[in-house]
């Protein structure tokens, strides 16, 4: 397995890329080196349960695709996503975990295709996670729809895996303490992250573009940093075998 390896190499396409991942376990920090670009992320040693375990994190949509965009045009759906992605990585990592982010800038994950380019982002990140070894994914998004009056962060997660509603219970269980919403975990068998996976998941719709107050909210660090820290606890006690 992943974790008991000392020495690996991950080969991993990503825009049309070839990114070699080297890690290095020396004593207690794994040193990830980018080859194709200079960037060096670390992942250090902790106590808490979360310690040790491949955490996979897919902000929704990227580059050519922006996703949902609020009514005034102000706030695209991709910017949001990736932020909160951002802070949730950097809440992980500080507790010892190790992050596999599918982007963690503005891009797509087509390479040069000039067509299909949706299905082959899509293909492209469920490659990433799907040879990760990950012990589970988050794939975040927002949500937006015609009406104003929907708001609410919920979480959603497929029939055919008892671990993954316990994730997401345990994720709607802290959006229900920490953020305005009431609603609960859903299933939900025809998303593509969810049912072509091969790990433990859940996707994030971490609020309404289409609702103007939660627009507001959506907009600011503080509130994007609120939805990271829920997930981040949830993680936690997923780890601990927490319940709902």
């Amino acid at each position: 397995m992943f974790k008991n390896i000392i020495r690996d190499v991950i080969k991993v396409h990503l825009q049309g890329k070839l990114r070699l991942f080297i890690l290095l376990l020396l004593g207690i920090t794994i040193s990830i080196l980018y080859i194709s670009y200079p960037a060096v992320l670390t992942w250090t040693e902790g106590s808490s349960s979360l310690s040790g375990q491949i955490i996979a994190i897919d902000p929704g949509h990227g580059g050519f695709d922006g996703g949902a965009v609020s009514k005034d045009g102000s706030l695209h759906e991709k910017t949001v996503n990736l932020n909160i992605s951002l802070y949730l990585r950097d809440y992980l990592q500080e507790a010892g975990a190790f992050v596999i982010m599918t982007r963690e800038e503005d891009v797509d994950l087509t390479g040069n295709a000039t067509k299909n380019k949706k299905r082959i982002d899509f293909n492209n990140r469920l490659k990433v996670i799907n040879e990760s070894d990950a012990d589970l994914l988050l794939s975040i998004h927002l949500n937006s729809i015609p009406s104003s009056r929907w708001y609410g962060a919920q979480t959603f997660y497929h029939s055919k895996s008892e671990e993954s509603e316990r994730l997401a219970k345990l994720i709607q269980d802290e959006f229900k303490n920490n953020l305005n919403t009431t609603r609960e975990a859903l299933t939900e068998d025809v998303l593509i992250m969810l049912k072509n996976t091969n790990v433990t998941s859940a996707l994030v719709e971490a609020g309404f573009l289409s609702n103007p107050g939660e627009l507001e909210l959506l907009k600011s660090k503080e509130y994007q940093l609120k939805v990271a820290e829920s997930i981040y606890h949830a993680l936690l006690r997923y780890f601990d075998g927490d319940e709902v």
